[in-house]
């Protein structure tokens, strides 16, 4: 499932790392034969089992190869594709497709690595390692607390949920009587009834 996950594009995939992670996570759980009656979340299967996320396994991929790339000597394929750039040519209107360097930008922000000083950290493999390793930790931790704050929100507008059109306030105009639904609305409407421009009387 992940062969030459090393060169996938982020914007290009973003459906299939879903369906990855999903395939990931039922896996697991038809190995611990754990249903989804047994109400346990997915953070806590992973934390159990060791694991990370799909979507951090895939960027750990990445990253490794990139490190890889930059320790190729001058001359490697790979390395010159990585650092060249068109001399000619031009694009289509709208935002620039995403590239594979971008991706891996992205990649180092959520792993907590300095884009600016990843050169020198893929110098040292150890030291590579080591930060791919704990960005790991960092990026699923960073995940896991934004799908809490969504669940969290979610539940917040269950509990109170919108009012509808005819829950909202009335605002009464003081000259004709008419009933708007917002005080910005009111507003509008007074300046048109004191000129004269809006005739009609409720009563």
């Amino acid at each position: 499932l992940l062969y030459g996950s090393e060169t996938w594009l982020a914007n290009t995939c973003t459906l299939q790392e879903r369906s990855l992670n999903t395939t990931h996570v039922c896996l697991l759980r038809h190995l611990l034969s754990i249903t989804w009656q047994d109400k346990i979340s997915n953070e806590s299967i992973l934390e159990g089992v060791g694991l990370p996320t799909m979507f951090a396994m895939l960027s750990q991929c990445r990253l490794c190869w990139l490190g890889h790339v930059r320790r190729m000597e001058d001359g490697c394929l790979p390395k010159d594709l990585l650092y060249s750039e068109l001399s000619t040519g031009s694009h289509r209107r709208g935002r620039p497709l995403l590239r594979y360097t971008d991706t891996c930008r992205r990649d180092m922000k959520s792993f907590d690595i300095d884009t600016n000083e990843w050169e020198d950290l893929a110098t040292d493999r150890g030291v590579w390692r080591s930060k791919i390793k704990s960005g790991v930790e960092h990026s699923d931790r960073n995940r896991f607390m934004r799908e809490q704050l969504r669940k969290n929100r979610r539940k917040a507008q269950e509990m109170n949920p919108i009012p509808t059109r005819e829950q909202l306030p009335e605002f009464i105009c003081t000259h004709c009587k008419k009933v708007c639904r917002s005080p910005i609305g009111l507003y509008s409407h007074s300046r048109k009834c004191q000129q004269g421009t809006n005739p009609i009387v409720r009563n």
